[in-house]
């Protein structure tokens, strides 16, 4: 029996509840549409006090160990040693006394466990759905510009279901918006921008749904429509939408009128096609105060992991159109300190750059021996005729030396050193880590193409191949390092050519040529297409590259020796003394042959590398001369022993310690 009034109260009671879960939906996503940096002001470690600094005087205080002005004297906790557990940081290199009990470091512990998580959560989040295509949208009142002029038609109903997702995902959370497209003249949505509104934005969509595929007609267009956008006094930010590439003419165009435009640009790069094009992008939206912003479609086949399907959850099917992402060619903005050779490396991270040398770490707890005459600096007899300090000899007897471990100095001297335990600990973990630093370097430097090529140091790259009959059995190998090489190196470079060289050589292209997706394709087929041929005319193949004015730097790759005398090879490279040649060996046993190699490669300034067929580890030691990996192996072995040496003071010190200690106590 149904109770009148019944089913209206239950009705309006949901209705009320649907109503507040959506209130409720719409503040988290406009809680969460701020950047990262205004995220963490609310999220981070700092604001909820979790920072290492803030956690340890909540649960310990500092190990003091200093000179007190007031008294006069070093004061220091000593009754902490072995009452309390002990923590150096590296942040302030203090010592901290622990005395929190084990509940309150686990109610931390949990604390920074949920804060990872939270972390975890808002990456996902930026890097799903419209954010990962966008970014994040800061502003309320925007108007978004369409440049489709680099655009493949099969690309339309790409950019359509992306455009929708942003409009539906983001759009719809802010104030106001237009939407403009670059054509001959620009093609404007609305006049001005609209209120935000549920038919506004299915109004929009519908718009987007029917834009025909059309190239952007002269070069002023897609300056017109940024200018165009700016003139919406109500807008905040442009959102610039760039679908593949820019031509050259246009970038120049935007670049010297960027400050024209009235308000920032945001740019966004879909499925560019070269780094021109990023690098141009990221430069519009610095020179005009915003933000950047790449995505592009991923299309090959990549395993994914079984992930669980919640209630409500679509199925993921990952070979449809939907969109799949990855990071567009010059997208990513790799570590500068990748580039760097070891040299420049170690004076950020090195040893005596972090002052971890030996004689940094005994400067503060060593003192000069003084026996004999010294000079004595002592107050002037009239300071009204002199104001300098007077120097006179005393004869002094360094009689409690022998208390104090001796040690030479860098100049000669003899110093006397007494090395702490906390001194020791405190130096053998700041060691340590820096040889596990420098060891990653290390495994960095050996890893895939660098191992066999080392690092490329410069842009404009040959690659020169050989193909004689000679290489048979070996092509196969030397084609797939290659293509490693193109894959992990010269694809952040900015030009590459490539020669083949038997009797004759040829070049892939008649010059070098710029780096982008079209020609890292084109490149990889050629190579996998090279045949074996008959001799080594080496001297062609390094003609070819020498003659290209952009050579920068040329890599050799050969198993035997040219048809030329390695003589006439030296006198021809000496003219091109300037460009080094980096010499690669696919035959390790020929001595003749790999002296060639090392000779032309020490000539040049370059390096000689080896591969040894047949070994588990083909690029030995002995095998490469590779000045990256020689520092820092030296800086690996300087830091060994100096930390042995330390190690040594300091069980001299308990030693010498532990005997007048001793000695005093059996007096009293």
């Amino acid at each position: 029996m149904e109770v009148p009034g019944l089913s209206s109260t239950i009705s309006e009671d949901q209705t009320r509840r649907q109503e507040g879960l959506s209130d409720t939906r719409t503040d988290s996503v406009k809680q969460s549409l701020i950047s990262s940096e205004e995220w963490l002001q609310l999220h981070g470690l700092k604001s909820n006090k979790l920072t290492l600094k803030q956690i340890l005087s909540q649960i310990g205080f500092p190990h003091c160990e200093d000179y007190v002005m007031s008294l006069g004297r070093l004061v220091a906790s000593r009754y902490a040693n072995g009452l309390f557990p002990q923590i150096y940081t590296t942040e302030d290199g203090r010592v901290y006394n622990l005395t929190a009990k084990s509940e309150l470091i686990s109610q931390y512990v949990e604390h920074l466990t949920q804060a990872v998580e939270s972390y975890k959560q808002r990456m996902d989040w930026l890097t799903s759905n419209s954010r990962q295509i966008f970014g994040v949208i800061l502003e309320q009142c925007i108007t978004i510009v369409l440049d489709f002029g680099g655009m493949l038609e099969e690309e339309l109903n790409l950019c359509r279901d992306a455009l929708t997702m942003v409009l539906q995902e983001q759009v719809a959370h802010i104030a106001k918006f237009n939407v403009i497209r670059v054509s001959q003249e620009p093609v404007k949505w609305q006049e001005n921008a609209v209120p935000v509104t549920a038919p506004s934005i299915a109004a929009a969509i519908s718009w987007v749904e029917k834009l025909p595929f059309e190239l952007a007609s002269s070069h002023t267009s897609r300056l017109d429509a940024l200018l165009e956008a700016g003139k919406d006094e109500v807008i905040e930010s442009i959102y610039y939408f760039v679908v593949g590439d820019v031509p050259e003419e246009s970038k120049e165009l935007l670049l010297q009128q960027a400050l024209e435009i009235p308000c920032p640009v945001c740019t966004v790069s879909f499925n560019a096609r070269g780094q021109g094009t990023i690098a141009f992008l990221k430069d519009l939206s610095a020179k005009t105060f915003s933000r950047f912003h790449a995505f592009a479609e991923r299309t090959e086949c990549v395993e994914f992991p079984a992930f669980p399907i919640k209630d409500g959850d679509s199925v993921i099917t990952w070979n449809s159109r939907k969109l799949k992402g990855k990071l567009p060619p010059g997208a990513h903005e790799s570590n500068p300190e990748d580039t760097w050779d070891s040299e420049k490396w170690l004076q950020k991270y090195g040893l005596k750059a972090q002052k971890l040398s030996f004689y940094n770490v005994i400067a503060d707890c060593s003192f000069r021996h003084a026996d004999g005459v010294v000079d004595i600096k002592a107050k002037p007899e009239n300071e009204s005729v002199q104001t300098s300090a007077e120097t006179n000899k005393k004869t002094v007897h360094a009689k409690y030396c022998s208390r104090f471990v001796h040690a030479p100095w860098k100049d000669g001297s003899l110093v006397h050193v007494c090395i702490t335990k906390e001194k020791y600990m405190w130096f053998s973990e700041r060691v340590h880590a820096v040889l596990a630093q420098i060891q990653r370097r290390i495994k960095w430097l050996q890893d895939g193409s660098r191992g066999l090529f080392g690092k490329v140091p410069s842009d404009c790259v040959y690659i020169l191949i050989d193909t004689s009959h000679s290489m048979k059995g070996k092509l196969d190998l030397v084609k797939s390092k290659i293509i490693q090489l193109i894959q992990e190196q010269l694809k952040h470079k900015r030009k590459f050519n490539f020669v083949q060289f038997d009797a004759q050589a040829s070049a892939w292209q008649e010059k070098l040529v710029e780096i982008n997706e079209e020609n890292l394709k084109g490149a990889q087929a050629w190579i996998r297409d090279i045949k074996i041929g008959s001799s080594t005319n080496t001297l062609s193949a390094l003609q070819i590259a020498f003659a290209d004015e952009e050579t920068q730097v040329i890599y050799l790759l050969t198993d035997g020796r040219p048809d030329q005398s390695p003589e006439m090879v030296m006198d021809q490279v000496k003219v091109f003394q300037k460009i080094p040649i980096y010499t690669i060996s696919f035959c390790y046993n020929d001595e003749i042959a790999n002296g060639f190699l090392k000779d032309l490669a020490s000539l040049t300034g370059g390096e000689f590398h080896s591969y040894n067929f047949g070994c588990k580890d083909p690029c030995t030691p002995e095998a490469v001369q590779d000045e990256d990996l020689t520092l820092l192996i030296k800086e690996m072995e300087q830091g060994r022993n100096d930390l042995e040496k330390v190690q040594d003071l300091y069980s001299e010190s308990l030693v010498m310690d532990w005997w007048y200690n001793a000695e005093k106590d059996g007096d009293k």
